[in-house]
């Protein structure tokens, strides 16, 4: 599976790219996140990146349906860079509350396809 993105919104500034995003989870996150193409539709033509130097959650997560989520489903989601900042192969990491009140990554084959984020994403 894949996440689904769509963009809000998108402009080519002094500062570089601007895009504002919603993203999706799909129905089974896998282990060290769900990767993330900014070279990939909706990112193409002139919204394309060719590098990215900030990406944040700028809301969320929610549900589809704009309700919060409960702290055992998704507390947060974070952009993971590894990858040396290649756009094509960055990766959204979820995190839920443990039993221990500690911030965790979401487990192997979760179904996120409830959860959505809105990320603004900066560039060239």
């Amino acid at each position: 599976m894949a996440l689904t993105v769509a963009l809000i919104r998108s402009a080519n500034t002094a500062m570089g790219k601007q895009a504002i995003a919603d993203v999706t989870f799909d129905s089974s996150y896998p282990t060290n996140g769900e990767t993330i193409d900014f070279t990939a539709a909706p990112f193409t033509g002139l919204d394309a990146f060719t590098s990215v130097y900030t990406v944040e959650v700028a809301e969320g997560p929610y549900t589809s349906a704009g309700a919060k989520l409960a702290a055992t489903v998704c507390t947060r989601v974070d952009y993971d860079f590894s990858a040396s900042r290649v756009v094509s192969t960055g990766k959204l990491v979820a995190y839920a509350e443990s039993a221990t009140g500690e911030a965790t990554e979401v487990a192997n084959t979760t179904d996120l396809s409830t959860v959505v984020v809105r990320m603004r994403i900066m560039g060239t």
